[in-house]
């Protein structure tokens, strides 16, 4: 599972399905059942450091919204209100049965669990609103369209540093863009390691950061206060923009809800707000744990899910398809890189109803990293053997792109009685000196700078990666022979991944890449099939050195995932 280092209660992360799609969320502790929103555009992420606190008490559940974090989008095809999305917690509260479970909202959050409480009486629980905002006049259109500046990644990655500084902005002037002295915060701009976690919220919503937030400028809470009829506290801090509103509460003001001024330290504010949620525990009965929380199945058409394995949590895509002469097929992201890189991969041969499954590898996108004194090949090959087994795949073939190639190589070796077959995308062919130096270079440790250089430094290694081989050859000769396929979208999805655990990130590419697998090839007994292109200069070495065979073939790797799918899937999918 996720652990968080910030107290002895392990956080946890799963999901829910819903008739709009799944949610996300973070867990820990068990009790009362108490329920978290965030601000936009963060995730659940934000109460990471709170969770482990909350769960001395309670079973603290803190959500992704939709289109944020790892929460599916709400429709766009019109403009979205907080009704919709207090409709959609109603939802989400429905299906983990959390029904009667107090709410705490922050910012945006707010004034979702207000009118999730003015619609769904009868769901909702005490809510606790932080810094609700009950402006005089509606927020224009103009000044919306001007704070929700759209989020549109480049190929040339020339997005990042605009939102870099965007990001350092609204920690310092509100509104971001108004660069004034009279808009100043008095607030210290926060470390970079912050902002960086910051970023990552922005980045996972994407192109949908601004759908609840804008939505949230619009809606105007009186009405929704005015008919409250649950218990509801109305608090901020005073280093809040927010801050002013408690005192602009509408009069007669609803029996069951009262104002807290709300300490500004960090500790002190944790102290009170799990004093409120304790309060509001003691004014419901309501749930204990989570009901409904989805365990180690995927959804009926196939999707996310986490896995257990010694370590933690592995996050995975997949999909249970029908029985029948096709082996299932484990998908095996390239290293460095992300799973995502493979989805469209996954979701033809979901097409094909076949049992199919994408894990992002440990220390990559949202799955744990393995300990450090136990990162080799072979701990992560057990990682993936222990995924099959958790999902109940006894036997199963295995494609790999390049980098995870010698993983692949690994699990047929330890586990030859399961894996049928492999389909190597690619295979990294070295000298035991060319390992060496690939070893220290291939991925370099980074953190988080405050002028954010270490978004542009992944962003170019991951465009480097397809115009060189290794990647950090700048020379006529490391050219890759090749049309590189720059995606922005695809690019920005495999910097996420690799943000998100910038300080694991490289430890399993690193031990891929210390594996000989000229030697390791030569003892696999599974049928092999490599995937290599022509004029590509990573796969001349093996091409030339690794003649076909009884139990090795060559063919020529498509470009595209649906004609890479019937690849997989001609003769059963065997090799």
């Amino acid at each position: 599972m996720s652990t968080v280092a910030h107290g002895p209660a392990r956080v946890q992360r799963g999901y829910v399905t819903t008739r709009r799609g799944t949610v996300h969320l973070r867990y820990a502790g068990e009790g009362p059942a108490v329920i978290l929103l965030h601000d936009s555009p963060r995730s659940s992420r934000l109460y990471a450091p709170l969770l482990p606190r909350l769960a001395e008490q309670f079973t603290a559940v803190a959500l992704d919204t939709p289109g944020y974090g790892n929460s599916t989008a709400l429709p766009a095809d019109r403009q979205l209100t907080i009704a919709d999305f207090a409709d959609a917690l109603a939802e989400t509260v429905e299906a983990l049965g959390l029904a009667g479970a107090p709410v705490y909202g922050f910012h945006t959050s707010s004034k979702i669990a207000l009118e999730y409480a003015h619609r769904h009486p009868a769901l909702a629980g005490p809510v606790i609103m932080e810094g609700l905002s009950l402006p005089a006049q509606p927020t224009p259109e103009h000044f919306i369209d001007r704070y929700m500046a759209p989020f549109q990644p480049l190929a040339d990655g020339s997005h990042l540093a605009a939102v870099w500084t965007r990001i350092r902005d609204m920690h310092r002037f509100f509104p971001w863009f108004d660069l004034r002295a009279e808009t100043r915060m008095a607030v210290d701009l926060p470390s970079p390691a912050l902002l960086h976690d910051y970023s990552l919220d922005l980045f996972s919503a994407g192109a949908h950061y601004s759908d609840a937030y804008a939505a949230a400028m619009r809606y105007r809470a009186e009405p929704a206060l005015a008919a409250l009829r649950v218990p509801a506290v109305l608090c901020c801090r005073p280093s809040d923009v927010l801050y002013p509103y408690l005192d602009a509460l509408p009069e007669p003001r609803p029996a069951g809800l009262r104002v807290e001024r709300l300490p500004d330290t960090r500790e002190a504010w944790a102290e009170r707000v799990s004093a409120l949620l304790g309060e509001a525990v003691a004014a419901t009965d309501g749930p204990r744990g989570i009901p409904g929380l989805q365990g180690v199945t995927p959804p009926s058409g196939g999707g996310p899910v986490y896995l257990p394995f010694p370590h933690g949590q592995l996050h995975a895509y997949a999909h249970l398809g029908a029985a029948g002469a096709r082996a299932p097929l484990v998908l095996l992201h390239d290293l460095p890189g992300a799973a995502s890189e493979l989805l469209p991969l996954f979701q033809a041969l979901v097409g094909h109803d076949r049992t199919v499954v994408l894990p992002e590898l440990p220390g990559t996108g949202d799955s744990d990293a393995l300990a450090a004194e136990a990162s080799g090949i072979d701990e992560h090959a057990e990682v993936v053997a222990s995924m099959a087994a958790h999902l109940e795949i006894d036997e199963f073939e295995v494609f790999a792109a390049f980098g995870s190639a010698p993983l692949a190589l690994r699990l047929a070796a330890t586990h030859p009685a399961r894996v049928r077959g492999l389909h190597l995308a690619g295979l990294p062919w070295l000298t035991p000196e060319a390992r060496q130096a690939v070893d220290r270079q291939i991925a370099p440790a980074l953190t988080p700078q405050a002028c954010g250089s270490h978004l542009l430094t992944l962003w170019h290694l991951l465009r480097d990666r397809a115009l060189a081989w290794p990647w950090y050859d700048g020379s006529a000769e490391a050219r890759r022979a090749i049309t590189p396929h720059f995606r922005a979208e695809t690019l920005q999805s495999t910097l996420l991944a690799l943000l998100k655990q910038l300080p694991h990130w490289g430890a399993v590419t690193r031990a891929a890449m210390r594996e000989d697998t000229r030697a390791r090839l030569a003892g696999i007994d599974c049928p092999v099939q490599l995937l290599l292109r022509e004029e590509d200069r990573r796969d001349i070495p093996v091409r030339t050195a690794a003649p076909g065979g009884r139990h090795l073939r060559h063919a020529e790797r498509p470009d595209e995932a649906p004609a890479l799918a019937e690849l997989l899937d001609m003769s059963g999918g065997r090799p």
